[in-house]
């Protein structure tokens, strides 16, 4: 008696068997399509957040060496060497590319540490944001998501 590991009847999978399967997995990529474009816009706010965190912190050491002023632009914190990333100018949500002459953040300037700390400092510009939503830096330090 021999022992056969392959069957000669077994005629594997039919074009019908294929076809389930592929439906199947059509199904569950349309499924997760909203979860995962969720996760990359999510991701992006958080990108975004990190830039207005990295611009806080040079504006506040801009600041603290010059009698609590604020620069009179985004753009003098790259020319006195506060900042040195081009692309932190850039909102990843943005369509345009920020850069150091035209940034995708908006600065409100003639502002000092003595202003109040509710004072809007840096915030996303208009449409930087698919379906609105913008990340404002305040004064205070804090980055708020505003609807």
């Amino acid at each position: 008696m021999k022992n056969r590991v392959f069957s000669h009847n077994s005629k594997g999978f039919t074009i019908g068997e294929l076809a389930v399967v592929f439906a199947v997995a059509a199904v569950l990529i349309l499924a997760f399509t909203p979860v995962i474009r969720h996760v990359n816009q999510r991701q992006v706010k958080v990108e975004c957040d990190s830039n207005l965190k990295k611009v806080g912190v040079a504006l506040y050491m801009y600041a603290n060496r010059n009698d609590g002023r604020f620069p009179p632009s985004l753009k003098t914190l790259y020319e006195e060497k506060y900042l040195s990333d081009k692309t932190i100018m850039n909102c990843p949500a943005s369509k345009t590319i920020g850069t150091i002459d035209d940034p995708d953040y908006a600065y409100v300037p003639d502002l000092s540490l003595k202003t109040a700390d509710n004072q809007l400092l840096v915030y996303d510009k208009e449409g930087n944001h698919p379906g609105g939503g913008r990340n404002v830096l305040y004064l205070n330090g804090g980055i708020v998501w505003q609807e």
